[in-house]
């Protein structure tokens, strides 16, 4: 059996606007990584709602993103996936507030510069553990290169087209428990 989960928060963040909280933007894109300057930088908060799927196995679990830009001309983009350690509100987090997470990222991913489209990136052993209790599931950032200018957009749940909104796909869930939906 497959889900398919709509994020429950998304946000980012900036460092060049540091005390702005851009949850009540209507831009339809989510960003990462270094914009043209050192203070220029964007993280990505993303929580699902896992706690329906109580403490079933899986096979599989891939964050599915739409890279709708992606400002590396000649660089790959290596992409980190942090948990994050505390619950947050969207409405409040800015990265003057930003909210602790791992110091080593649970999942590693490289994108090819220039690149753009549908990206499936398994993050299966993450959501595994979140189910498992191992994890407290207060969500991921997406932290992308900081250090050169290497920007990624990609589409958020205000994005007029509901396909390419961030999702994240669960196959091979067996049915020990009652049914999600």
């Amino acid at each position: 059996m497959t889900y398919r989960l709509l994020p429950i928060k998304d946000l980012c963040i900036s460092e060049y606007f540091p005390s702005k909280n851009y949850s009540s933007q209507v831009d339809s894109s989510l960003f990462m990584g270094r914009y043209r300057q050192d203070n220029d930088k964007y993280r990505t908060l993303l929580q699902f709602d896992l706690d329906k799927l109580g403490t079933q196995e899986i096979q599989k679990a891939y964050l599915q993103l739409n890279i709708t830009r992606n400002e590396s001309a000649v660089r790959i983009i290596n992409l980190g996936i942090y948990r994050i350690l505390d619950g947050w509100d969207a409405s409040l987090i800015t990265w003057d507030t930003m909210i602790p997470f791992s110091p080593v990222p649970e999942h590693r991913f490289v994108i090819p510069a220039g690149w753009q489209g549908l990206l499936l990136l398994d993050i299966s052993v993450l959501v595994h553990n979140c189910l498992n209790h191992n994890y407290v599931n207060h969500g991921f950032i997406l932290i992308g290169e900081e250090y050169y200018n290497s920007l990624l957009a990609f589409s958020s749940r205000r994005e007029e087209n509901p396909d390419s909104w961030p999702r994240l796909i669960i196959t091979g869930i067996s049915l020990s428990s009652s049914d999600p939906n």
